[in-house]
């Protein structure tokens, strides 16, 4: 969990670097409080559970720190998908129509078919029309042909 912690960290640094990326600032400051509640959280667990701390009992990484990691672990996935919001400038419903919409093309395949714009001026080439494309031929430039010896070149 660290090293995701780390990226998102890494990825609000950036955000604070260029702001324009930001969207949203709301969602992008409810993930800021979610990754620090959930650093809270980790040295609380660190604090209450290591057994170098206490000298006379030993107290073993039991329920309270398990508890601190899994809720830790969900701060960090709520604050993935408000940073998403943040960047994306979606508020989560449309984030959950969007990833539905993904869902049926990944299980189905895409069914709509794409739609080409025809350029101005030009009508929309049908499939059943025997008609080929319109032929355009680019005409090349004049070359001259060179000397041999690059100091005889005319200059014009």
């Amino acid at each position: 969990m660290a090293g995701t912690q780390t990226a998102i960290i890494g990825f609000i640094f950036v955000c604070l670097i260029f702001p324009s990326i930001i969207k949203n600032k709301a969602q992008f400051y409810w993930a800021l409080i979610a990754i620090l509640l959930g650093l809270c959280l980790q040295t609380l667990a660190i604090i209450f559970s290591h057994p170098a701390l206490f000298t006379d009992q030993v107290i073993e990484m039991g329920a309270f720190w398990r508890t601190c990691n899994a809720l830790n672990s969900f701060l960090n996935i709520f604050a993935i998908i408000a940073l998403v919001l943040a960047a994306g400038g979606l508020t989560p419903r449309q984030l959950a129509a969007d990833l539905s919409r993904a869902y049926e093309v990944m299980r189905r395949g895409e069914t709509e078919t794409t739609t080409v714009i025809p350029l101005p001026g030009q009508t929309k080439h049908r499939d059943d029309d025997d008609q080929p494309p319109p032929r355009y031929t680019i005409d090349e430039p004049t070359s001259t042909p060179m000397n041999k010896d690059p100091g005889s070149i005319p200059l014009e």
